[in-house]
């Protein structure tokens, strides 16, 4: 079964070339000259709202990345230099062991301290939940208490020991995201 013709967006009429016998009749039908087409744009220039948004969104992954890259720097730091250090502290080999037990025991303290100077900015930040109560509440961002918390989760990762379900990364995106 043929296919229809496709419609035409515009009529053309040949013109006849000048040296044709009807072009030389004053009388002849001419065609009115064709509107040429306006050519569609491909894609709209972005408002300046999307153009803030995309900016925004630029500097909150930058800000992002930029945390986490120092969360983990600061976490290997902290591991290669305390196992380290644990190993080469003597040639017999139960000290050296109980050296490197005694390393989440040390990062324990350390998170203890960091949680004790945290109380005079309000504490460590809840988790996500509660990150997400602030946030409805209009509660704002305590930079200085999650910076210390980052260094608590820091330094029990640092010295061995584990952290809960919500990734660091992910709370540093989230105060990150609050900040900007």
């Amino acid at each position: 079964r043929p296919r229809p013709p496709a419609p035409c967006l515009l009529r053309v009429r040949a013109r006849a070339p000048p040296s044709a016998p009807e072009a030389a009749h004053p009388d002849a039908e001419v065609a009115p000259p064709t509107p040429m087409p306006t050519p569609m744009p491909t894609s709209a220039p972005p408002r300046s709202s999307e153009a803030g948004l995309l900016l925004g969104a630029s500097v909150l992954g930058a800000a992002t990345g930029a945390g986490v890259s120092l969360f983990k720097l600061s976490t290997d730091l902290l591991r290669v230099a305390g196992y380290s250090a644990a190993e080469s502290v003597g040639e017999d080999a139960l000290f050296r062991a109980a050296a490197v037990v005694s390393l989440p025991i040390l990062g324990g303290c350390a998170v203890s301290v960091l949680k004790t100077a945290s109380s005079a900015f309000g504490g460590f930040p809840e988790g996500l939940p509660g990150q997400a109560r602030d946030l409805e509440a209009g509660v704002s961002p305590r930079p200085l208490a999650a910076a210390g918390k980052a260094a608590a989760a820091a330094a029990t990762l640092g010295a061995g020991c584990s952290l809960g379900p919500e990734g660091s990364s992910v709370e540093i995106g989230l105060i990150s995201g609050r900040l900007i």
